[in-house]
């Protein structure tokens, strides 16, 4: 088969490696230098340019001439090793040779930091085969529930075969684990329940078959139980329908439905422990002779995540057909697992061919692409071109018709070398979801240098340039443990005395070894730290966590990996700590003007950053600038004229650019605000703000601010009589109040004067001339 090869070309690889920009002057070995994106030059006493460089046009040339055969710079190449033509027609019995994907298989081997692109294309078929495993709960509650499924069955599979004809179903039927506390023990009485049986686990009543007549008939044979406890053994019956592939006879190449029909809850992983079954359960067939489920009481139910792995392993999609009140528990259910769906089955199930019928035609005319086998170190994206011919990030097209092809593109990036090397050679495939056919991607990382593997010329253990202490690889030494120095010339000691020379600095005022490491021998030791975490370069300059934590806290946004300082992001990222998904802008053109920020700005992260002084989703905004309070004046005093119809007609055929609304106030309104005054000298006041869709709103105070005009001459004669009468009333109040200031104080005189207590004829301050003595002891006679 003819081999198609995809070359990476050179030019390709630099364009690539413009946005992957480590530092390379820091690397020490060639594969840590291919692995940032650099070339490495394997030349023994090579000093005319750094080992580890930067892919520069304008330097590559002089690599050549002087590196001559020694440069490593590998190239990433895509080759498609296997291609056969897609099939044709109707899929009905050619199921074993059906190709419905091309090319089928690829081989990768490619850079970290280098993006592969492989496109494929999907064709689908007519008939594409189905299988159909209809497992029912055998409760006797669901008793009406078989009795219309037994009129229902042939026309459920007719239906069926006129979506495709390639179809097959079967049949089986749950209970519960026949031992005590689910069941009950008591010897079973046909008398009672002649419908009924004795109760079982898990019975596989018929195996896939395309004759409607004999599924009919399973179903109308099949007796119902009945057990103890509310929730059922579903799960028991559900992992044996999904493992048993031989007894159940899966076919390889078809699409696997099981429903699961049941108007009750299901047991779990621990329940077995209330029957005394402490064995969890094995995710293997146990099926007897007659079908049924031998290691009920042996083996404990099964998990949510093993019924979810299980699935995903068999490629079976699964269809919960439930009554109403278990709406809540299956609706859960199905985003736990896989490729499942649910519906609400009536309480009869007569809804149960309409239910299937969508479903299938659902799950037939579309296709949803998996990718399995990918793991941390690399990225996968997928696009595809559906009906509507747009090449879109998308897994799933919907509403294909039998002959449509769709071209898919997978864009597989390399982000890093997984420290284990058997992971640098992965396997993913690539695949329609319930389909066993895939896409094979071989993938390669390269992750070191030839020279740097043992037999290689360049590889020499205890070299001579290495003083004999080290192994000489790519051109440079790797010295043994305890040895340093660009020769292992120097060695370590325990009493080692630390160096401080200048050639430590990265710089004359940087620390030395930038704080980060000691300076032996005049060389730079970086501290050993715990992993993940690291330092190195020349003077310890480089840390794989330092400047790339993002304002989240999170290390290059879980978008990259940090490299010396600086976050490398992963394909499809960019920004400072790979926080934008690259590629998109459509939020940043402003849809009034169809311009990039309104031409206000730039668009970072989907997201436009304004120039000051402008604001707003688009740059459109601006408090300082009058533009926006002038372009919008005309059409707000339009819309508020009440003037002649012709104005108005001409207001709303010119003034499109908003959305306009009256409101009351706009006083507590967030926004932009605008004031002018109109033809009547009233102050209008608006409001006016962008939505998140782009469109513009603009609100209108409905109450104006109005001037009021008077009659100058009234007022000026209203002002005359005021004064007037102030005036007079003035003078009357005063002379009121002077005449009652009188009164009181003759009053007052004429009280004084009639108060008074001298006489008239004696003045009160005479004295007689002559005063009279009295001598107190006179007369007193003494001893």
């Amino acid at each position: 088969m003819q081999r198609v090869i995809v070359m990476v070309m050179m030019v390709v690889v630099w364009v690539m490696c413009a946005s992957y920009t480590p530092d390379c002057n820091t690397r020490k070995s060639c594969a840590d230098c291919i692995r940032s994106g650099c070339m490495w030059c394997g030349k023994e006493n090579f000093t005319d340019l750094p080992r580890c460089s930067k892919k520069n046009e304008s330097l590559i040339e002089k690599y050549y001439e002087i590196c001559e055969e020694y440069l490593i710079d590998p190239l990433s190449y895509v080759e498609i090793t296997e291609d056969e033509k897609l099939s044709t027609g109707d899929a009905h019995g050619q199921e074993d040779t059906i190709i419905q994907i091309r090319p089928q298989k690829v081989d990768i081997e490619s850079r970290v930091g280098e993006a592969q692109t492989i496109k494929f294309t999907y064709k689908h078929l007519k008939n594409y085969p189905v299988d159909l495993y209809y497992l029912m709960d055998g409760s006797k509650s669901m008793k009406d529930d078989k009795e219309m499924l037994t009129q229902l069955g042939k026309q459920l599979v007719e239906s069926i075969k006129n979506i495709t004809s390639n179809f097959r179903v079967g049949f089986g039927i749950f209970v519960d684990k026949a031992i005590l506390p689910y069941i009950s023990t008591l010897p079973f009485n046909a008398d009672s329940c002649p419908e009924c049986e004795a109760p079982f686990s898990y019975k596989n009543i018929l195996s896939l078959t395309d004759d409607s007549s004999i599924f009919v008939n399973a179903v109308k044979e099949s007796k119902v139980a009945s057990n103890i406890d509310y929730p059922e053994g579903g799960f028991d019956g559900l992992m044996q329908a999904i493992v048993c592939e031989r007894e159940i006879d899966w076919r390889n190449q078809s699409t696997r439905l099981i429903v699961l029909s049941t108007d009750a809850g299901f047991h779990i992983a621990g329940d077995g422990k209330l029957g005394g079954i402490t064995k969890p359960n094995d995710k293997t067939c146990h099926l007897d002779a007659d079908g049924r489920y031998t290691h009920y009481d042996v083996l404990d139910y099964p998990s949510v995540a093993e019924i979810s792995e299980m699935a995903d392993s068999r490629r079976m999609q699964l269809i919960f057909a439930v009554t109403q009140e278990q709406e809540p528990l299956y609706s859960h259910l199905k985003e736990l697992i896989p490729r499942t769906s649910f519906s609400i089955l009536e309480q009869d199930s007569s809804n149960i061919i309409s239910i299937l019928t969508s479903q299938v035609k659902d799950i037939i005319n579309r296709v949803t692409i998996n990718v399995e086998g990918a793991s941390d170190a690399i990225s996968v994206q997928l696009y595809s071109k559906c009906k509507d011919e747009k090449l879109e990030e998308r897994t799933q097209c919907n509403n294909l018709n039998a002959g449509d092809e769709v071209e898919f593109k997978v864009v597989i990036q390399v982000n890093k070398c997984p420290k284990d090397q058997d992971e640098w050679m992965i396997t993913l495939f690539i695949s329609p979801e319930g389909h066993k056919q895939a896409l094979t991607i071989d993938l390669t990382m390269m992750c070191d240098c030839k020279c740097e593997q043992p037999g290689d010329q360049g590889f020499i253990v205890n070299a001579d340039q290495c003083s004999k202490v080290g192994d000489y690889k790519c051109g440079v030494c790797s010295c043994h443990p305890g040895y340093i120095g660009d020769k292992c010339e120097c060695e370590l000691s325990g009493n080692e005395v630390q160096s401080t020379d200048e050639s430590c600095k990265l710089t004359n005022s940087s620390l030395v070894c930038s704080g980060q490491g000691d300076c032996i021998c005049g060389m730079c030791v970086c501290k050993t730290l715990r992993k993940p975490e690291k330092i190195w370069g020349d003077f310890c300059e480089c840390t794989n966590y330092q400047g790339c934590t993002s304002p989240n806290g999170i290390l290059c946004s879980n978008n990259g990996n940090c490299d010396c300082n600086k976050c490398i992001c992963n394909y499809g990222w960019i920004g400072q700590f790979c926080e934008c998904e690259n590629g998109t802008q459509e939020n940043c053109i402003n849809p009034q003007v169809q311009e990039m920020c309104s031409g206000h700005g730039t668009c970072e992260c989907n997201q436009c950053r304004c120039i000051a002084p402008y604001f707003g989703k688009f740059c459109e905004d601006c408090l300082e600038c009058p533009g926006k309070c002038d372009e919008y004046k005309s059409c707000v005093e339009c819309q508020l004229s009440s003037g002649e119809e012709s104005s108005l007609a001409d207001c709303h055929t010119n003034c499109t650019l908003f959305d306009f609304t009256l409101v009351e106030s706009i006083a507590e309104m967030s926004g932009p605000t605008c004031t002018f005054f109109d033809k009547n000298n009233c102050r209008v006041h608006f409001l006016y703000k962008t939505s998140t869709e782009g469109k513009l709103y603009v609100w209108v105070q409905k109450n104006l601010e109005c001037p009021t005009y008077h009659n100058i001459y009234f007022s000026v004669l209203g002002v005359l009589i005021a004064v007037v009468v102030i005036g007079l009333a003035t003078i009357i109040a005063w002379r009121i109040i002077v005449s009652i200031h009188d009164k009181r104080e003759y009053a007052k005189f004429i009280l004084d004067q009639q108060s008074a207590k001298w006489s008239e004829n004696v003045s009160p301050i005479y004295k007689p001339a002559v005063t009279e003595v009295k001598n107190p002891l006179f007369g007193v006679k003494t001893d």
